[in-house]
């Protein structure tokens, strides 16, 4: 099996395949995850590479595609010749080290993003202005812009996260605002991410960064190594917490966890920054023994033990 990105919904589809017994190659058209914290993401890779047998071709151009065999509508156990085979040549690597490759594979599986489906749905006589590429234009209360009398939420709306909680939420924000004239802001929303994957891949705020100088962030880092319930779990080597402060501050601005429980975790992370909470009050706040959530909590003591005095 090949599959054609390297995002969220293609890692988990691998994984995924690899699990049932495939066979699978990822071709990335940059590298995997390539909005998200570089450390990280190698770490996925290796996970993925040496427990899953994936494999990766990154920085990938396909030039062509072509069918070798049709396969039958109905597919026999145990009988190749009634399986598709589908021919692939690629360009991966960068500049001079890069190389041409042809794979065959009995499925191809194209994951290289997502398009608002608005075009049939005869918006313009209502006069709602849409985005061919990016979907319904909204403004900050989630009404349309060009007609307010109109609402819009979830994967068809322009600029907003494509997950499926962000839609509840606009909903909720959508109620709030047409059936009560309050003013609820879209832009207020902070928005975590978790990718399924073993283990988890959850992001939220800004984890994408040039370089830490460069961009005026504080980065406070905490592996599963040392934690008690990752060794129970026997999780040791499959995790980390790392979350961005405001250079000199404890104000969050993001964070990204690679656990077996991602997607519970960075809740904690999101309520902090959407309520202002600094990472020095979350390394306070007690938590349960033993937790992968702990990891959390030593992040904000990392926070705090660098500023203790020393003593001579």
């Amino acid at each position: 099996m090949v599959v054609y990105g390297a995002g969220v919904i293609a890692l988990e589809m691998a994984q995924a395949f690899a699990a049932f017994g495939s066979k699978v190659t990822i071709l990335a058209r940059s590298t995997l995850l390539s909005n998200g914290d570089v450390e990280a993401r190698e770490m996925v890779k290796s996970i993925l590479e040496e427990e899953d047998g994936i494999a990766f071709l990154e920085y990938v151009e396909v030039s062509e595609v072509t069918t070798l065999r049709e396969g039958l509508a109905t597919q026999i156990e145990g009988d190749v010749e009634s399986l598709p085979l589908v021919k692939l040549t690629v360009k991966s690597g960068k500049g001079e080290d890069s190389t041409t490759t042809e794979l065959e594979c009995e499925c191809l599986l194209v994951a290289t993003g997502r398009l608002p489906n608005v075009h049939n749905l005869n918006l313009e006589k209502a006069n709602v202005q849409y985005d061919e590429k990016k979907g319904v234009l909204i403004n900050d209360v989630a009404q349309s812009t060009s007609n307010p009398n109109v609402y819009a939420v979830g994967d068809c709306v322009a600029n907003v996260p494509r997950l499926t909680h962000m839609s509840g939420e606009m909903a909720k924000v959508v109620v709030q605002n047409a059936l009560f004239e309050d003013t609820w802001k879209v832009s207020s929303l902070v928005v975590p991410a978790c990718m399924y994957t073993e283990p988890e891949y959850a992001t939220v705020g800004k984890v994408k960064f040039t370089s830490p100088e460069e961009e005026e962030v504080d980065v406070y880092t905490t592996t599963l190594e040392h934690n008690d319930r990752a060794i129970l779990d026997g999780d040791t080597n499959q995790g980390m917490v790392k979350i961005y402060c405001a250079k000199g501050t404890d104000t969050i601005v993001g964070c990204t966890i690679v656990a077996p429980r991602a997607g519970e975790m960075i809740n904690e992370v999101s309520l902090a920054m959407k309520y202002g909470i600094g990472l020095g009050q979350v390394g306070r706040n007690i938590h349960c023994y033993p937790t992968t959530g702990e990891a959390i909590m030593m992040c904000g003591l990392q926070f705090i033990n660098a500023r203790w005095k020393r003593l001579d």
